[in-house]
């Protein structure tokens, strides 16, 4: 299960991205936000705000395929990069990653793979850290 400290680690690292272009990748992966963001004090407010709202209300299963786009299309995800330097997108992608390891995944070959597999419609056990 994505955690929502990965969800938010998703929104800081696609932030780089021009807002058109999110919208489709969004949209591709079946995640959509119908909230008005026309009040967005400035363009990085709205991307942000946008951003969070759709991937926090994402179904488990859309994140899913979204972050499996998102690694095996990096280098032109980092092309694109509008806002901020290339290095700035590479520190999200290492908080991603990180964040990742901590939900129980790692990238491995281009793809997203549990360390532990997980049983559908059970819950991972609550921990110390987790509460």
């Amino acid at each position: 299960m994505i955690s929502n400290r990965s969800k938010l680690s998703l929104s800081q690292f696609l932030s780089f991205q021009d807002l058109g272009y999110l919208r489709t990748l969004l949209y591709k992966h079946g995640i959509v936000t119908y909230e008005d963001l026309s009040n967005a004090t400035s363009y990085t407010a709205l991307v942000m705000d946008y951003l969070r709202d759709s991937i926090l209300w994402a179904k488990p299963q859309q994140l899913l395929s979204l972050l499996g786009e998102i690694i095996k299309t990096g280098s032109d995800l980092r092309g694109r990069v509008i806002s901020g330097s290339k290095s700035g997108y590479d520190e999200r992608w290492v908080d991603l990653v990180h964040c990742l390891a901590l939900d129980g995944y790692k990238i491995e070959s281009l793809n997203l793979i549990p360390i532990e597999p997980m049983i559908e419609g059970a819950e991972a056990p609550e921990d110390a850290l987790t509460s």
